[in-house]
């Protein structure tokens, strides 16, 4: 990958954050996902911005065996936020689900990740985004697609969004408020913090990995 590159160092950190692959982390900064070459040069850019890439697979998954029954149920250690990216939809579900309202998935790919029914309201049109972006006191999320060019979104693709940080706090913030934002600090946005029920408050997090790289 000669020349100069086309993304910045926030926006690979970010990459790296939320996929699961180096193949991942090339097609979230719109790069060609099959370049080997590319691969070298983003993961070594990656380790002198000393970003935590522990989470990513690299070769073939092992092949997993099966594992006998037993009568003591597996017991849970840390959680780890480095898997809350790819966790994020899913806890996002529960929360509405358990707050009383009825989810569902899109079928097809949209600029929402959920669709929510509360009661008789319409329906909510919800982009999950998560971070583990600490800059000083307070997170760094991007509220934006993420690629070589960022894009805001706007009232007439989402309602909201739900946004979980690092210690699992969750924000529920209408599109509306940011503005067409690329990116917020949470600490300007507490009045839309929610309860959950495993946020660091609550005792339920042990966390791993949840001091991410400051980026302003």
């Amino acid at each position: 990958m000669g020349g100069r590159r086309s993304y910045s160092d926030e926006e690979l950190l970010e990459a790296v954050s939320v996929s699961a692959s180096w193949r991942g982390v090339l097609r979230e900064l719109g790069l060609t996902a099959t370049s080997g070459a590319a691969i070298r040069s983003v993961r070594r850019r990656a380790e002198s911005l000393g970003a935590d890439f522990g989470h990513i697979v690299t070769g073939r998954p092992p092949v997993e065996k099966a594992v006998r029954p037993t009568s003591k149920p597996v017991e849970i250690g840390c959680t780890d936020v480095r898997r809350l990216a790819r966790a994020g939809s899913l806890y996002a579900a529960a929360w509405y689900t358990l707050s009383g309202c009825e989810v569902s998935w899109p079928l097809e790919p949209n600029r929402y990740d959920l669709i929510v029914f509360c009661g008789d309201a319409d329906a909510l049109r919800v982009q999950v985004k998560t971070t583990t972006v600490r800059v000083r006191r307070t997170w760094k999320v991007y509220i934006s697609t993420g690629g070589a060019s960022r894009r805001a979104y706007s009232p007439d693709e989402i309602d909201e969004f739900f946004v979980i940080d690092g210690e699992l706090n969750c924000y529920r913030i209408p599109v509306s408020a940011v503005a067409g934002l690329l990116a917020i600090h949470l600490s300007a946005y507490r009045e839309y913090r929610v309860s959950s029920p495993f946020s660091a408050r609550s005792g339920f997090v042990r966390s791993v990995g949840a001091s991410g790289p400051a980026t302003d």
